[in-house]
């Protein structure tokens, strides 16, 4: 057992291919993106606190990352966040985005409002503009990051 354990030599385990949105190159940044939604945080607005959350869009490619936040969790407020994304970065050529399930854990309140977004609106407001948005299917995590298994 001792001669084995001194003649092995470690070897590089074997890894699956990358999804095409990982490696494409020659692009700009958030040309593949990932979109999240998280929140509530409190902010202050004068001498009260009101409840806001936050839209983040995830470079697949160079893993930069874009943060908006946004006054509620319907598909108007996700829409303006999207443009105000695209006019500072442009818009995206694919955008990948979970069904909402990330945040079952949340209060009631995140679910009422995670159940108003409406997924052909906003599929339609990103077909205006050559984006394609695919929505990956509940718990599976692993899919979000383009190509492999993308809707």
């Amino acid at each position: 057992m001792i001669c084995r354990i001194r003649k092995a030599k470690p070897e590089m385990p074997v890894m699956g291919d990358l999804p095409p949105a990982r490696v494409a190159h020659h692009q700009r940044a958030f040309t593949h993106c990932g979109v999240d939604l998280f929140g509530p945080m409190e902010v202050v607005v004068g001498r009260r606190r009101e409840k806001r959350y936050g839209v983040i869009f995830t470079c697949l490619t160079v893993r930069a990352i874009h943060l908006e936040i946004v006054h509620s969790l319907t598909t108007d407020s996700l829409i303006m966040a999207l443009r105000r994304m695209a006019a500072r970065r442009g818009w995206p050529r694919c955008l990948y985005s979970d069904n909402g399930t990330n945040l079952r854990g949340a209060d009631a309140e995140l679910l009422k409002s995670i159940q108003e977004l409406d997924d052909e609106t906003l599929k339609n407001e990103a077909a205006n503009n050559g984006t394609q948005w695919s929505f990956i299917p509940p718990a599976s995590p692993h899919w979000g990051g383009g190509g492999r298994g993308s809707v």
